[in-house]
């Protein structure tokens, strides 16, 4: 196949089952710019990245990822509503509970404000179709997820059965919750588990803080690896055969980035009892937005890695039509004659 044959966009959901309506055309050709077009013809490196963020863009994966974030909004308060209502009936597990939550969202809420007997009393008032009201709602995360990784990889909607898809989801949600929760505490665990030890050393304060605080980075970066190619594998209908565990390094370096920002900054904005009320539904929502988009960005980076040939498709050349250009140009020039003649008149 030659550099100048155009190659079509890999076949997906929106491409096998939505085609154009007839209609006439408002946009001029799709064509790239031509120093988009210089660029990435003179570069391997500049024509595989733009190659990712064509996958990424074509993927719909701003729009996934604002999905994901709304439906995680909901999904993570119903699990937590959830998971209360359960710490109530088992103190145990309540403290940890807390903890996970306080250092996810510092600030949130204050832990001596839990009303155990009103958790309890709330509980018996749901009762079991309310508690599976709150799971399936908390199922919604994982089922955005889903469909978000495979409209990047351009395969097709979850094609098993209700009660199926519900079960597969609900795996998933029980496997991926204690990651994302132990990625939250590593440090602290980190601290727990290795601070003791250096202070039984007697090694500097310096040194103990640096050693705890680089154990913690690694542990989360290491649990979000692993959350994320729990993702990019066994989520989203296909199981990539190259590059997984870079892009599942390189995601998860990145959601531990996003967690430490996020987490600062909500920790700023919850400081102020002003911006409480609205601060907290805005940090939260843009920390799952920021979340998602990683994990599709970590999407589109292997099934870049995956097409057969990324480097041609970035180089493909798309032919200018003339003819749609030239009715484009025409149809601009008639509305602004419109709409000068309309301000004469005025």
């Amino acid at each position: 196949m030659s550099d100048s044959e155009p190659l079509a966009l890999p076949d997906g959901p929106t491409a096998r089952t939505l085609g154009p309506i007839e209609g006439t055309d408002r946009d001029p050709p799709d064509v790239d710019a031509p120093a988009i077009t210089w660029v990435v013809r003179r570069s391997d490196a500049a024509a595989w990245l733009w190659r990712w963020w064509e996958r990424f863009r074509d993927g719909r994966g701003t729009l996934s990822a604002k999905g994901i974030a709304f439906y995680s909004f909901f999904g993570v308060l119903s699990g937590l509503l959830l998971a209360f209502i359960v710490a109530g009936r088992l103190p145990q597990y309540e403290e940890v509970l807390v903890t996970i939550v306080e250092e996810a969202l510092p600030g949130l809420f204050d832990p001596s404000t839990l009303d155990e007997d009103g958790l309890q009393t709330l509980g018996g008032r749901l009762g079991l179709l309310g508690a599976v009201v709150l799971l399936y709602s908390a199922l919604g995360i994982v089922r955005a997820i889903d469909d978000g990784v495979r409209l990047v990889y351009g395969v097709q909607y979850q094609p098993r059965l209700f009660v199926v898809r519900t079960v597969r989801y609900l795996g998933f949600l029980l496997l991926l919750t204690p990651l994302v929760a132990l990625s939250y505490v590593a440090s602290s665990a980190s601290a727990g588990l290795f601070q003791p030890m250096l202070d039984a050393l007697g090694l500097p304060a310096w040194i103990t803080d640096v050693v705890v605080t680089a154990a913690g980075v690694i542990g989360a970066v290491a649990v979000n690896t692993i959350t994320v190619w729990v993702v990019l594998v066994r989520l989203g209908g296909i199981t990539p055969h190259r590059w997984v565990w870079r892009g599942a390094l390189i995601g998860g370096a990145a959601l531990s980035a996003v967690q430490w920002g996020t987490t600062m900054l909500v920790s700023a904005t919850l400081a102020n009892p002003r911006w409480v009320s609205f601060g907290a539904p805005v940090a939260m929502l843009l920390l799952f937005y920021l979340m998602a988009l990683t994990l599709l960005a970590a999407a589109a980076f292997v099934a870049t890695a995956n097409e057969h040939d990324p480097l041609l498709a970035a180089r493909r050349q798309q032919e200018r039509e003339p003819s749609r250009l030239a009715e484009h140009a025409e149809r601009l020039a008639g509305s602004a004659l419109h709409v000068s003649d309309r301000l004469r008149r005025g």
